[in-house]
């Protein structure tokens, strides 16, 4: 449902409805105001959340205060419990395809130099290509891009400039829809409704499998995987049972040049077992395989 309306809404009057919506943000929290869903993002307590796409209606995902999904709650859950995002050192964040409810939350961190870059969303602050960055080298301390790399043609490519423009000691969390063990791409595959058959959604080039983790590494990240319910399950947001889910939910923190316990993070040790890859959902942790 939400993906049907942002679709059909022209570019230039999206930034207005946008601000209109979060304008309205106390009067929608005061209507959807329950104990049955939590969004750890705007801290709202809301009788259910929305779906993202009316074809999987029976998924609702989104959070009706701030627009958040399934993929949102899980790394504002990451970065709340298991960086230095939030200590007030003096850092430098580079935010792809930036989120608008998750952009006025990382404006107010304190010591934060936000960034967001897009090649031409009105919501970012510079467009560029993340294949080939205008910034030098060792510009960040940390990278948050979500759901961008199945856009990308060449992912690999993107990688190496994401490890290029990251300080040494810095980290990135990045997130993909995950269906399989092997990453799915085919350039010649250029149709728009070949690739939603194929790769999940019209303006996907590739659904990633679990290989994701060893394209990382060989950009020269050293990278570990964290299922979302790990996060829910630390968190007050858990609130009901555990209920079998896919592999769709997976976050991939990587630091440069630093063994991953050592860098910012607090990540236990120990490998992903893909035959476990399934994991709990909490009342916050549904979403949609396409999002």
């Amino acid at each position: 449902m939400i993906y049907e309306l942002k679709n059909t809404m022209p570019d230039w009057l999206e930034p207005s409805l946008v601000r209109l919506w979060y304008a309205l943000r106390p009067l929608v929290r005061r209507i959807f105001r329950s104990d049955s869903h939590f969004c750890p993002v705007c801290e709202s307590r809301v009788w259910f959340f929305l779906p993202h796409k009316w074809s999987n209606r029976h998924l609702r995902v989104v959070c009706p205060v701030c627009f958040s999904h399934t993929r949102h709650r899980q790394a504002w859950l990451f970065l709340k419990q298991r960086t230095d995002l939030f200590d007030a050192s003096p850092k430098q964040l580079l935010h792809f395809a930036s989120e608008t409810m998750l952009v006025e939350k990382f404006r107010t961190i304190t010591g934060l130099d936000y960034l967001s870059t897009d090649l031409d969303s009105p919501h970012a602050m510079a467009h560029m290509d993340i294949t080939s960055m205008d910034f030098p080298e060792d510009s960040f301390d940390a990278i948050y891009c979500s759901h961008v790399l199945e856009h990308v043609p060449d992912d690999r490519k993107a990688m190496s400039e994401m490890f290029r423009v990251l300080r040494p000691g810095g980290w990135a969390v990045v997130q993909v829809p995950v269906s399989d063990s092997t990453t799915h791409e085919d350039p010649s595959i250029t149709d728009p409704r070949e690739r939603l058959r194929l790769f999940g959604q019209c303006d996907h080039v590739r659904v990633h499998g679990l290989d994701i983790v060893e394209r990382l590494e060989t950009a020269g990240f050293a990278v570990q995987t964290v299922k979302g319910f790990d996060l829910a399950s630390t968190s007050r947001t858990k609130k009901s049972s555990p209920v079998a889910r896919g592999l769709q939910q997976l976050l991939y923190p990587c630091a440069r040049n630093e063994p991953i316990n050592n860098a910012s993070f607090n990540v236990a040790s120990g490998g992903f077992d893909a035959s476990h890859a399934c994991y709990g959902e909490s009342r916050f942790m549904v979403e949609s395989p396409s999002c």
